[in-house]
C-alpha cells in the first residue's frame, strides 16, 4: 500500500521493512459499525451495541468484512522524525519581501508573532484523497498524510506520514474515518510531544494542524459539504453554484468560520444550510480553521479549470471568427511548446495543441506547459 504512494519505497520483505520503518508497521484496527458505519474505536474499548443504530459489534464478523480502518500514533511518528539525526526544526533562511516556502507566509508570520505557534510547537500540512488499488474491482484507498511544515522543504517530503489509512469498495464516511484522527489531535493541542533533540535538549511540542491540500473532489468529504457542482457548492464563496459558476452581481460575499459554524449548526445532510450539510468533527480543533485551512487546489481549479476553458476558447474552430480565435497560429504555438522540456515534477511531455483531447487529465502538466509556451 505504500508503494501505491511511494512506488519503489517499501523493501522488499518484512524482515527488511521492520527493519527500515520499525514502529511505522504498528497500525492498530478502528471498527465501525457495519449497518450504519457509525465509529466505534478499537476492540479493547469497543461498546457492545452500536450507540447510532443498537445493531451488536462482532468483532470476527468486523474482521471479515473489513468493517474497520487502520490507525497508528500521531506523536510516535512526529517524534521518530523530529529525533532523527541531521532533523532540524525551524531553520529556514528567510529574506524580507522573498516568499519561497509555506514558512515565508504573511499568515504563518502572524500565527508566530500572536503566539499561537511557539518556538517549540509543530504545526501540519495534510491531506487525504482515494487512490483505485486494482483495475479489475473498485476498491480503493484513502489514506490521510501529513508533513511537519517547520521542516525544510527536502526533509519535509522525505518524511510523509500516515496516520489513518482507509480500505474498501466505496468512499469513507468521512465523519466516522475523522474521529481517531481529532481526538489525538484535541489532546496534542493541549499537551503536545516530548521529543529529545540531538543535544539532548528535552522539548514540548504542541502540535498545530493548520491547513489541508486537497482536491475539489475529496474537500467537501473533508468538510461535509455538497460538492462544487451542487447549490452553493463553492468551499470559498457564497455563490449560488448548482452549475456553471456565472458571474454575478454584485459579487457573492466570502465565507467566513463564523457563518460555517452557524450554517453547519442548523444544517442537516437532508436539508443543507447555504451547501453546508451538519457539524464535522473538525470543527472540534482549535488550530484549524473550516474555510481559511483548506487551500485552492492548482491542478483541477487552474490547469484543468481555467487553462483547458482558456484552451478551448483560443483554440476551438467554432470561435474562428473572434478576435480572440489563435486557431490559425497552432504550428507557432506547436513549435514553442514542443521545445518545453519540463522537470521531471511533471509527469507529462508537451505534445501537440492538435491533440489536446488526449492530454493526461490526471497530470495537468500538458496544460501547464500550453500556458507557460504562450506567456
Amino acid at each position: 500500500m505504500f508503494n501505491e504512494h511511494f512506488p519503489g519505497l517499501v523493501p522488499a520483505t518484512s524482515y527488511l521493512f521492520y527493519k527500515a520503518y520499525g514502529q511505522f508497521g504498528q497500525y492498530v484496527p478502528h471498527f465501525y459499525c457495519i449497518n450504519c458505519e457509525s465509529y466505534m474505536g478499537p476492540r479493547e474499548t469497543a461498546p457492545k451495541k452500536c450507540s447510532s443504530c443498537n445493531a451488536e459489534f462482532d468483532f470476527e464478523r468486523n474482521l471479515r468484512v473489513g468493517s474497520y480502518f487502520l490507525v497508528h500514533s500521531l506523536s510516535t511518528q512526529i517524534v521518530d522524525i523530529v529525533e532523527k539525526s541531521g532533523i532540524h526544526l525551524n531553520e529556514r533562511e528567510s529574506i524580507p519581501g522573498i516568499v519561497s516556502d509555506i514558512q515565508c507566509g504573511a499568515e504563518y508570520e502572524k500565527l508566530k508573532q500572536s503566539g499561537q505557534i511557539g518556538a517549540d510547537d509543530i504545526s501540519v500540512l495534510w491531506n487525504c484523497d482515494g487512490i483505485p488499488v486494482f483495475n479489475s474491482n473498485n476498491f480503493q484507498i484513502w489514506p490521510i498524510q501529513f508533513q511537519v511544515i517547520e521542516l525544510s522543504p527536502k526533509d519535509r517530503q522525505a518524511n510523509i506520514c500516515i496516520p489513518c489509512l482507509w480500505f474498501g469498495k466505496s468512499k469513507p464516511n468521512m465523519i466516522t474515518f475523522l474521529t481517531a484522527f481529532v481526538a489525538k489531535l484535541k489532546e496534542l493541542e493541549q499537551t503536545g510531544v516530548k521529543w529529545i533533540d540531538s543535544e539532548k535538549v528535552e522539548h514540548t511540542s504542541k502540535i498545530n494542524l493548520l491547513l489541508c491540500s486537497s482536491d475539489s473532489v475529496a474537500r467537501p468529504l473533508l468538510r461535509n459539504t455538497k460538492q462544487f457542482n451542487g447549490k452553493y457548492g463553492c468551499d470559498f464563496c457564497l455563490h449560488t453554484g448548482g452549475g456553471p459558476y456565472v458571474w454575478e452581481t454584485p459579487e457573492p460575499p466570502l465565507r467566513t468560520e463564523m457563518d460555517h459554524f452557524r450554517h453547519a449548526m442548523l444544517a442537516t445532510p437532508a436539508n443543507p444550510v447555504m451547501g453546508v450539510k451538519g457539524p464535522f468533527p473538525l470543527m472540534e480543533l482549535e488550530s484549524f480553521k473550516m474555510i481559511t485551512g483548506f487551500i485552492p487546489e492548482y491542478q483541477q481549479s487552474v490547469c484543468l479549470g481555467v487553462t483547458k476553458q482558456i484552451a478551448s476558447l483560443w483554440l476551438d474552430s467554432k470561435h474562428h471568427n473572434e478576435d480572440w480565435y489563435l486557431g490559425g497560429k497552432v504550428s507557432d504555438i506547436d513549435q514553442e511548446l514542443l521545445a518545453i522540456n519540463p522537470p521531471v515534477e511533471v509527469t507529462r511531455a508537451p505534445r501537440s495543441v492538435k491533440e489536446r483531447k488526449f492530454w493526461k487529465h490526471l497530470s495537468g502538466g500538458h496544460f501547464c506547459c500550453f500556458m507557460h509556451c504562450l506567456f
